[in-house]
Order: C-alpha cells, then sequence, then structure tokens
C-alpha cells in the first residue's frame, strides 16, 4: 500500500513536471539559486549575530542600563512619533530659517547695506530722541517749579476755575471729552 502511495506520488509529480510553466519556473528558480543562498546566508550571519549580541552579557547589561535610564513611557514614544510625523515641516520651516539667517549675515558682512540700515534707523530714531528729550525737561521743569514754588497758596475752587480759561488746560480737557464720548459710542455697539 505504501509503495502504491509513494508511485502515485512520484507520478503526480512526472505529470506536474511535464507544464511548460512548471519547466520554465524550476528553471528560473535554478538560475537564481546562487542569490538565493547568497541571501540566506547573509540572513544566517545576520541571526549568528544577534544570537550572540543578546548572549553576550555585557553589552546586554549596558543596553539595559541605556534603556533604565531613559524615562520611555507611552507618552515618550506618543511624542517622538508625532516628532518624526512633522520631520518634513520642520525641515521645511528650518530650510526657511537656514535661508534667513544666510541673507542676514550677507547684510552684515556689506558695509554698503550696513550703512544704509544705519542711516535709515538714524533717520527714524532721531524724532524719537528729540521727543524723549522735549519730555525729560518738562518733567524736570515741572519738578523744579514744584520744589521752588514757594508760595503755598492753597488751590481752591477760583484757582481752577482760572485754570480751565488756560487753552492747554482747554486742550487736555477736549482730549478727555473725546475719549468719553469713544468709549460711550463703543459701549453702545456691544450692547
Amino acid at each position: 500500500m505504501q509503495d502504491q502511495n509513494q508511485s502515485q506520488s512520484l507520478s503526480n509529480l512526472l505529470n506536474q513536471l511535464q507544464n511548460p510553466e512548471i519547466q520554465e519556473s524550476l528553471s528560473s528558480i535554478l538560475k537564481k539559486l546562487p542569490e538565493y543562498e547568497k541571501g540566506i546566508e547573509s540572513i544566517n550571519n545576520m541571526v549568528t549575530f544577534s544570537k550572540d549580541l543578546f548572549n553576550d552579557q555585557q553589552i546586554g547589561q549596558k543596553y539595559d542600563e541605556l534603556l533604565t535610564s531613559y524615562n520611555l513611557d507611552f507618552k515618550t514614544i506618543h511624542a517622538i512619533i508625532g516628532l518624526l510625523e512633522n520631520l518634513p515641516k520642520l525641515n521645511t520651516i528650518l530650510d526657511q530659517f537656514i535661508k534667513i539667517m544666510d541673507f542676514a549675515n550677507a547684510i552684515l558682512q556689506d558695509k554698503q547695506s550696513i550703512e544704509y540700515v544705519s542711516n535709515n534707523v538714524s533717520q527714524y530714531a532721531e524724532p524719537l530722541k528729540e521727543k524723549t528729550q522735549t519730555f525729560k525737561t518738562f518733567v524736570s521743569e515741572v519738578k523744579e517749579q514744584m520744589s521752588s514754588n514757594d508760595n503755598s497758596e492753597p488751590i481752591n475752587l477760583f484757582t481752577i476755575l482760572k485754570w480751565l480759561k488756560e487753552p492747554a488746560v482747554q486742550t487736555i480737557l477736549q482730549y478727555i471729552q473725546a475719549g468719553i464720548h469713544v468709549l460711550n459710542h463703543e459701549k453702545e455697539r456691544n450692547i
């Protein structure tokens, strides 16, 4: 019975080998057999290396120490994955930043550009300096007058009414009135 099963299997095998597609496939496999052998040998070398690496206790201990020194929990791994997903965007931003830095460096190396920027900044800064100086002078004069004012005459209602006629006080009061009007108008719009 066993002989009969073997002969039937052999007969089936011979029938299949008669098929031209199978013959072509076998021929192709036989031609590529040296490449397959090299690939299998390479895989075998990697497996052997991996086994030796895992069996080496010193290396295993170093990697174990290294892994335990880091706080690798789920949040950390999730953050690393998020960072890896955004690397193309970060790379684009970094490229643009590098271009800006190169441009700024080129400007800083060019004496004409520095002179041009310096002149433009000084044109805008000069009026601000003058206004700041004027304000400092005003404050110092007010302080000086307050400290040297010997007549400690009390301020009464008549003095305030007299001040209301002054143009500077009128201007300040007009600003206050306009500000109150704008605030009321804003309040009505928000209601």
